[in-house]
């Protein structure tokens, strides 16, 4: 099965295994310390009309004391190394999940591509309103680069989130953003070589650099009891013209990415 995320936010994080490092803002800053696992049905790969369904653990820690913490959601994670509650800047990883074992007939035909490993940094920004009704806004951006062979340059994303209360026990949480990759990148997961279009009967393709999706999600979380929490979320992306001309995703495909989960976690200070 395919890398899914955690917690009430499985939804968010399963679009990091499309290169979405989603996880970024996730997690309100009421719940410091987490322990969790979700499930959840996401694309098979990016721009895929397949789907499948996964269940993965994650975690959130903060360092005693501090304003430091590292998180990880299925495939991505990421630690703030600066002690501050405005500022964050730190590395950050993403397994990005290849694609094999596709379903459809013409793009089974396409070389597999590897699951690899991604690194770089994280930097965001976070204001805290402290009014009758206390909300956070966190914008921020991430960019990652390939640690093997598939392919180089940059994958980046820039990402927005706000979250407010509904009640002393459930908060709602909206984000979204954009990713930007390098023509590497777009035509490592988008592209078809004329060898390869001969072999699948898909026309061939080749891109530049540029943005290639925006991404949007709602999340819902709430204390069940004591110290355990749930919640459910959804992730859309909507590729653009980098990725949605490929006829992976126009002819075989869609460029409207749905993602959803559920989980459940277990929260301490």
């Amino acid at each position: 099965m395919r890398t899914a995320l955690s917690l009430a936010f499985a939804a968010t994080a399963l679009a990091a295994s499309q290169g979405v490092h989603a996880q970024a803002g996730i997690l309100p800053s009421f719940i410091p310390n987490l322990v969790g696992v979700g499930v959840g049905i996401t694309p098979r790969y990016s721009g895929a009309s397949e789907t499948v369904v996964g269940a993965v653990p994650g975690v959130r820690y903060t360092f005693k004391g501090t304003q430091r913490f590292l998180e990880m959601y299925g495939p991505a994670g990421d630690i703030n190394l600066i002690d501050s509650a405005t500022w964050q800047l730190g590395p950050a990883i993403n397994l990005r999940i290849g694609r094999s074992d596709v379903e459809d007939q013409y793009v089974s035909r396409l070389p597999d591509i590897d699951t690899t490993l991604e690194a770089g940094v994280l930097g965001s920004y976070t204001y805290t309103h402290t009014g009758d009704v206390p909300w956070r806004l966190r914008i921020g951006a991430s960019a990652l680069t390939n640690l093997g062979d598939q392919w180089h340059g940059l994958d980046a994303s820039a990402f927005a989130s706000l979250w407010v209360p509904l009640s002393p026990r459930v908060f709602l949480g909206l984000g979204g953003g954009l990713s930007w990759g390098s023509a590497s990148f777009i035509n490592r997961y988008y592209g078809i070589t004329a060898e390869d279009s001969a072999a699948s009967g898909l026309s061939a393709y080749e891109s530049g650099s540029g943005v290639r999706q925006y991404y949007a999600w709602p999340a819902l979380v709430m204390k069940l009891s004591g110290n355990w929490w749930g919640g459910i979320g959804g992730f859309y992306q909507r590729l653009t013209d980098k990725a949605a001309d490929s006829p992976i995703v126009s002819q075989r495909g869609n460029r409207n990415q749905w993602t959803y989960g559920i989980g459940i976690g277990y929260v301490w200070q």
